[in-house]
């Protein structure tokens, strides 16, 4: 729920900007990584806490934005900007 409650609020905040609303490409774009985002992240994540150690499991879960950022680079075909690898170089090894 609260990830829906965080899209709605970001897509009325960008169109009161002015940002005009997603193509039908986009949205299903989006789709696509929202349901990788829940059964693959979250799926391994709840079955690794039943078969591994909690220490384990949160590694897995302190992952997860790292894998986000590497699925919009894999989905959305882009390269990622040099000072946008090296964000994500930083945010994994801060983890």
């Amino acid at each position: 729920m609260r990830f829906f409650i965080a899209g709605v609020v970001l897509y009325g905040w960008l169109r009161l900007k002015g940002t005009p609303s997603p193509s039908r490409r986009h949205w299903l774009a989006a789709s696509l990584l929202a349901v990788c985002i829940f059964v693959v992240d979250y799926g391994l994540l709840f079955w690794a806490e039943q078969r591994v150690p909690s220490g384990v499991a949160a590694v897995m879960l302190a992952t997860i934005p790292v894998f986000m950022a590497l699925s919009e680079i894999i989905f959305c075909v882009r390269s990622g900007s040099p000072s946008g690898w090296r964000w994500l170089f930083l945010s994994a090894s801060a983890e």
